[in-house]
């Protein structure tokens, strides 16, 4: 489920989506064709991407159902300065009136090892993984690049950007090693691109998905896997590796 604009949520089932109004009425239906994969939201917009050769955007606004946005599949991102999609060839402003247009242009990337949030500042980040590379891309509020880092070799597995409450962002990765699932987390300093290693921690391998983790005030809330759940301090890790 997801939130809708105004009230109320969307609810989705395989490639089809529902407007349920605060009081639980149906509001619209829609197949979009393709099983929703990431999502941004707003006061006042939804948008949602879906994956598969069907993969595409599609934005909703207030009680209508949803509309294309891009014809391709990503990571949606919404700032103060709009609407972003973090696509396999690269970032692209999003506007309902008009085509997606690229602002810029990136080596295909594997989407599933791959992640984009806002920024507190307005700015944009993307942990982007394609065939050669992992990168961490800074941009500021009009898509302008403000660092581009690599993190090869650094974090395996797959990828969560998250923005805490007290405006602190964070990289965490989930990885299988052997018969187990190791999470890792690592503070990023966006304005000097400088990573700070803050946990590693795991359990035997779960089903997949098991593994995830989510910003809780200006907690982070681990799921390591195997029935583990882990509230992470990330405040007073960053105070004990300063000191340390």
């Amino acid at each position: 489920m997801w939130p809708l604009p105004g009230g109320g949520a969307v609810a989705g089932s395989g490639t089809r989506l529902w407007g349920l109004a605060a009081d639980g009425s149906q509001l619209w239906q829609m197949d979009v064709g393709a099983r929703p994969f990431a999502w941004a939201a707003a006061d006042d917009a939804l948008v949602l991407a879906t994956v598969g050769s069907d993969g595409a955007a599609w934005i909703v606004t207030g009680d209508n159902p949803p509309q294309p946005i891009a014809p391709m599949s990503g990571y949606p991102v919404i700032t103060g300065d709009g609407a972003w999609l973090a696509a396999a060839d690269g970032l692209y402003r999003l506007a309902a009136d008009s085509s997606p247009e690229r602002v810029l242009a990136l080596p295909a990337a594997q989407l599933r090892r791959s992640a984009a949030i806002s920024l507190p500042d307005g700015g944009l980040l993307l942990a982007h993984a394609d065939a050669a590379d992992r990168r961490l891309i800074a941009l500021n509020a009009d898509g302008s690049v403000r660092w581009d880092r690599s993190f090869a070799g650094l974090i395996e597995g797959e990828v969560s950007l998250l923005a805490a409450a007290n405006g602190q962002v964070y990289l965490a990765a989930q990885a299988t090693v052997g018969s187990a699932s190791e999470s890792q987390v690592f503070a990023v300093d966006v304005e000097t691109a400088v990573l700070t290693h803050l946990f590693t921690g795991g359990t035997r391998s779960g089903v997949w998905g098991d593994a995830w983790v989510t910003a809780v005030g200006a907690n982070l809330l681990l799921n390591t896997g195997g029935g583990s759940i882990l509230l992470l301090d990330p405040q007073a890790a960053l105070l004990l590796v300063a000191d340390s």
